[in-house]
C-alpha cells in the first residue's frame, strides 16, 4: 500500500513534469494548491488532472445512485458552491472548461488563488465534500 506521503511526492514530481511540458511563457504553481496547479500566463487556470481525482473517487462513489462520478464536472460542481457561499464577492467571475478527466476554472488571479486554497482544504476533508455534495442543486 502507498503512504501518503509517498503518493503527494508522486503527485509533486507528476506536476513538475506537467510544469516543464507547457509553453515557456506560461508559469505554473504546482505546489501552493496541490494537487490543484494554477498555470499563469496568456492562458490562466486552476487545474486538477484525473490521476488526483482518483484520490476521492470513493466519497463520489457513495452517491453515484445521483450521478456523482468524481470526474472534473463534479469538482466543478463542488466549486460553484464554494464560490456561491465563500469567495462571493470576487473580483472576476470564474468560468470553468471542465471535462470527465480534468477540471479547469479560468478568471483573475486573485479568484484563482483564492478558489484554489478552498478546493485544496475542501481536498483534504472528506466530510466537506460529503457536505458540499448535498448543496449541488443541479446534477446534470
Amino acid at each position: 500500500e502507498i503512504s501518503a506521503a509517498t503518493s503527494l511526492s508522486r503527485s509533486y514530481d507528476m506536476s513538475a513534469n506537467i510544469s516543464e511540458q507547457l509553453q515557456p511563457s506560461l508559469t505554473t504553481d504546482s505546489t501552493t494548491f496541490l494537487p490543484f496547479i494554477l498555470i499563469d500566463g496568456h492562458c490562466r487556470a486552476l487545474v486538477m488532472f484525473d490521476h488526483h481525482m482518483a484520490f476521492k473517487c470513493h466519497i463520489f462513489a457513495e452517491r453515484a445512485r445521483d450521478g456523482w462520478t468524481g470526474n472534473g464536472d463534479d469538482w466543478t460542481s463542488i466549486a460553484q458552491v464554494i464560490v456561491a457561499e465563500h469567495l462571493f464577492p470576487i473580483t472576476e467571475p470564474v468560468t470553468y472548461d471542465s471535462d470527465a478527466n480534468m477540471f479547469s476554472a479560468r478568471g483573475c488571479r486573485s479568484s484563482l488563488e483564492r478558489l484554489g486554497l478552498e478546493l485544496q482544504a475542501i481536498f483534504r476533508n472528506d466530510e466537506a465534500i460529503r457536505d458540499l455534495m448535498t448543496r449541488v442543486t443541479l446534477r446534470l
